[in-house]
């Protein structure tokens, strides 16, 4: 059964096919156990995988050229956009329902924002308050880039400056998503889109996305939300959500249909991040995105949760 708000947010964001829920109720789901059966992957490299222009390329995780890979590719993009998985239009309705009204000025974090339009396209609809971060020195043009031709640079910033000039409360960062530089408990959001999937290939994945979520967790303001879009299905990716037991959010899933396959998509494939033992459910849900919504308890649920153990402390010294 799922609570009311779960309806509400799947009739916002359209109904029908278009929406399928799951809800997985704090406490309900320990990741634990599953997650201490996952292997780090083991990914196929070759020489021709670091070229640029490669029709396979790394994955960011590869620790031999991954960054360097994704850095050169987005210098060479410049001012052009491109959003991995799906773009905002395909979103807009799911983030009506889940993201606190423009009218209360949240405070939304973007991890791993590369040169996607959503910040942009959350500006027009009314959320003024948008950080976007990324690792990447050139990820829109508004960071501090080092380590690429001077003249790419300049041409990024100057790039970046023209495409947001009208948007000035946007603010755009390069920082490590594993390690944010910011204080407890700021954030009322935080949207990821294909970040933790990133994460989740190559090397030390499991520590890199325990490192990124215990992040997320500490930013995030009491009954702030995690909004995780995703390639993997709930079987790879609810382990690392319930990591831990201290981790009290709830969990919320909805299936979102791929668009159909092209050059430009941006989709990964399917079995890429995908733990040991799941490719048969990842093919299953091959045809969807994952979209994971999670909410960390408000400062009524800590409230009630404190009275509940009150009273059972009170009746157990009867």
């Amino acid at each position: 059964s799922f609570s009311a708000s779960t309806n509400l947010a799947c009739r916002a964001w359209g109904g029908g096919a278009r929406c399928e829920w799951s809800a997985f109720p704090s406490g309900q789901a320990d990741g634990r156990a599953a997650a201490s059966e996952m292997g780090q992957e083991t990914l196929e490299k070759s020489g021709q995988r670091c070229a640029l222009g490669s029709r396979d390329p790394p994955p960011y995780g590869d620790t031999r050229c991954g960054p360097a890979y994704w850095d050169a590719r987005h210098a060479q993009a410049g001012d052009e956009p491109f959003d991995w998985y799906v773009d905002y239009s395909r979103l807009r309705g799911l983030l009506l329902a889940v993201l606190p009204p423009p009218e209360e000025a949240p405070e939304i974090l973007d991890v791993g924002c590369g040169t996607s339009e959503v910040s942009s396209q959350l500006h027009e609809d009314g959320w003024r308050n948008v950080l976007d971060i990324d690792a990447l020195v050139v990820a829109d043009g508004w960071k501090n880039v080092i380590g690429i031709d001077a003249s790419v640079v300049a041409a990024a910033r100057a790039q970046g400056a023209r495409r947001h000039a009208g948007r000035p409360e946007l603010q755009f960062l390069q920082m490590d998503a594993c390690s944010l530089e910011f204080p407890d408990s700021c954030f009322d959001a935080v949207f990821d889109k294909a970040l933790l999937d990133t994460l989740a290939t190559g090397g030390h994945a499991f520590y890199r996305v325990k490192a990124l979520l215990s992040e997320v967790r500490r930013v995030l303001k009491p009954g702030g939300v995690y909004i995780l879009v995703s390639h993997a299905s709930v079987g790879a990716r609810l382990p690392y959500l319930t990591l831990s037991p201290r981790w009290d959010w709830r969990v919320q899933v909805a299936k979102l249909p791929k668009p159909p396959p092209g050059p430009l998509s941006g989709a990964a494939p399917a079995e890429e991040g995908a733990q040991e033992g799941e490719e048969e459910e990842d093919a299953a849900s091959s045809g969807f995105f994952h979209v994971y919504v999670c909410t960390m308890p408000s400062d009524e649920d800590e409230d009630a949760n404190e009275d509940e153990e009150s009273t059972s402390a009170e009746d157990g010294g009867r």
